[in-house]
């Protein structure tokens, strides 16, 4: 998914669902995030979709002491980073 390896599905609920994730960058640099993607039959719907854009722009202004923090990935999915490995 992009510059984002899905590992594993960590949980999912009837709008979205969560993958723990790397995510891939230059020189073999990976980071442990979580992915969270918007199902395909929700996206068809412009108001569920505009309510996930803004849960996406909400968290990515959160501040976490353990260093989490989110960004919208695309229209469709939001990443966490600082998950722990396990």
């Amino acid at each position: 998914f992009g510059s984002y390896l899905l590992l594993e599905k960590i949980g999912a609920g009837g709008m979205a669902e969560v993958f723990k994730a790397k995510k891939l960058g230059l020189e073999g640099f990976e980071r442990f995030v979580a992915v969270k993607l918007m199902r395909p039959a929700v996206a068809r719907r412009p108001d569920l979709v505009s309510m996930f854009i803004d849960e996406a722009k909400i968290a990515a202004q959160l501040d976490h002491r353990k260093g989490l923090v989110a960004q919208p990935t695309t229209a469709m999915s939001i990443s966490v980073r600082g998950m722990k490995r396990r």
